[in-house]
């Protein structure tokens, strides 16, 4: 078990308003710290830090506790990790006879080692060895600085498909154990699920590496492989560049939600650091709510076909729904972000980040271009693509300035269009 001893020293040396202010923003009055409450969306500050007590207390969701609380809450993290992730904080090392003997956590313990120990590895194959020379030259063919590859810590993966599975052997661990990381082939426990390919560490906001996407640069195979979900990675829950991200989204009160990891890395080439990208699936609440610790507004960045549109569409609709509001760029003629900033410069990528539209006018302009507004059926057309988007939309007030600007765009009374949406 965890000393009372060592449970107390941890408590009195952090501080509890500077922890919990990675997560919520907080205002000083008096005695206390105000603000909003990070477990449910609200537009009035109902959520408490007394530095004096050493505690927090949300009023609106009844919901209490010290500083080892509130990270197990917001991290999903056990007892004695919270404990050791803020031992790391103030510089003290919970180990040993320490830590409470639980089986779960020691494996997500070992797989946070594996991953870490994998990451610098591929890192330097990428940047030391004649073997990555030619993925080095690739990311530094498409515009990316030596920076950039330290910052996100990409790396390459070796051709042979053996050659992790023997380094992690010679590292000791043991095959069950590699069987269980999600690195390797359930139908060959010893062949790499990356090969030759450029590596993208996928990290949490916190920084610690939990999974891996690999592109292709030559041979066959598909573009893009990311790692299955384990014990420590959950795709829903994690964003790509958000611990590299998250000052700048603060700083600036907005993120950039792209799609693919070198989106991310053209922003961040190009001086806009407070961009983010899920991980090969749609954006989900989950990652909402993460973003949301952060910033209240997005930039949605996506592709300006029909595919592109509808994700947009889907992605406002949970924003609105979190209680956080979004601007759209389409990006039109097929190109991305990285390819933008190769062909023009990073300047070109600031001017396109400056000329969006809100949700509601890029929607209402895709949705009124394919339908006949002119006639009745038309009408109906435009509504029903954009009711559902009207509808997440927490603020009565927002919403019925939305429906009327709808009604003036296609050519109804405001009454008609609010009558046909309370319906």
């Amino acid at each position: 078990m965890i000393s009372d001893e060592v449970i107390e020293d941890i408590k009195n040396r952090v501080d509890i308003a500077e922890v919990i202010g990675e997560y919520v923003h907080l205002t000083r009055k008096g005695d206390r710290y105000w603000g909003l409450s990070p477990f449910k969306t609200e537009k009035t500050p109902s959520f408490t830090v007394t530095p004096s007590r050493q505690m927090y207390y949300c009023f609106s969701t009844q919901k209490g506790g010290n500083v080892f609380s509130f990270i197990m809450e917001m991290e999903g993290m056990t007892f004695p990790e919270a404990v050791e992730y803020l031992g790391k904080k103030v510089g003290i090392q919970v180990q040993g006879d320490q830590q409470v003997d639980d089986r779960a956590y020691r494996e997500r313990a070992a797989l946070h080692e594996l991953y870490d120990k994998v990451q610098k590895a591929f890192h330097f194959l990428l940047t030391s060895k004649d073997i990555g020379r030619h993925a080095l030259e690739y990311i530094r063919n498409r515009g990316f600085s030596d920076e950039i590859i330290e910052r996100f810590s990409l790396g390459y993966s070796h051709p042979e498909p053996f050659w992790l599975y023997d380094f992690l052997a010679k590292k000791g661990y043991s095959a069950d154990f590699l069987a269980k990381s999600g690195l390797f082939s359930r139908k060959n426990p010893r062949w790499s699920l990356f090969s030759n390919r450029l590596m993208f560490p996928i990290q949490r906001h916190q920084g610690e590496a939990v999974a891996f996407g690999g592109r292709l640069l030559d041979g066959d195979g598909p573009k893009y492989i990311n790692s299955p979900e384990t014990g420590i990675y959950h795709k829903r829950s994690t964003l790509y560049g958000l611990h590299q991200a998250k000052d700048a989204i603060k700083k600036e009160g907005y993120f950039i939600l792209c799609e693919g990891y070198l989106d991310v890395l053209a922003f961040s080439q190009s001086g806009i650091a407070n961009a983010v990208a899920p991980l090969g699936t749609a954006f989900t609440a989950d990652q909402a709510r993460l973003l949301r610790r952060y910033a209240q507004k997005a930039l949605l960045v996506f592709d300006g076909d029909a595919a592109g549109v509808a994700a947009s569409r889907k992605t406002a609709i949970i924003l609105e729904t979190e209680g956080m509001s979004c601007d759209i760029l389409a990006l039109e003629n097929a190109e991305d972000p990285a390819d933008i900033m190769l062909k023009n410069g990073s300047q070109a990528l600031k001017n396109l980040v400056e000329s969006s539209f809100t949700a509601l006018e890029f929607l209402l302009t895709k949705a009124v271009s394919m339908s006949d507004i002119k006639t009745p059926d038309g009408k109906d057309q435009v509504l029903e693509q954009l009711f559902p988007y009207i509808r997440s939309i927490q603020s009565a007030i927002k919403q019925e300035a939305s429906l009327q600007i709808i009604a003036e765009r296609i050519g109804v009374s405001s009454e008609s269009i609010i009558s046909s949406f309370r319906q």
